[in-house]
């Protein structure tokens, strides 16, 4: 009886000791790929950096180029030149579209921890699924 006890209990650490195991790993593994997640919301972050530099030097130059236009329209008609009408009509289609793409890189570079929870949640998510699946419970559609 003593002997079969101790054997049970013994089965029970061992068993106790392999689950630990297998979490440890699992964290370890999430933790490891929340890292390679940071990792690259701030490469991503710090790569945008130069196009946000870029963007404002462009809107700049298009700004520049508006201003000559404008100093040329008040010394000239722009009826009597519509090429520079049309000139003038897309420069100001591409610095509308420049200004809405330099608001969502801002947007995105000014909120890195936003988008790194959303892909620590992704992350989570995509963990969960795959320990449901190893598990043989499959979440019922909804």
């Amino acid at each position: 009886m003593a002997k079969t006890l101790k054997d049970l209990v013994l089965a029970l650490l061992n068993a106790t000791l392999i689950l630990l195991a297998l979490c440890l790993f699992l964290a370890w593994k999430t933790v490891d790929g929340a890292n390679q997640i940071a990792d690259t919301v701030e490469k991503t972050v710090q790569a945008m950096t130069p196009v946000r530099t870029g963007m404002q030097e462009v809107v700049a130059q298009l700004e520049g180029l508006r201003g000559d236009l404008d100093a040329l329209d008040k010394e000239t008609s722009l009826n009597d030149l519509p090429q520079l009408a049309e000139i003038q009509s897309q420069l100001d289609a591409l610095s509308v579209q420049l200004s809405e793409a330099q608001m969502r890189i801002d947007d995105l570079s000014d909120r890195p921890g936003q988008l790194l929870d959303e892909a620590i949640t992704a992350t989570a998510d995509a963990v969960a699924t795959r320990l449901a699946a190893l598990r043989g419970c499959v979440p019922a559609p909804s």
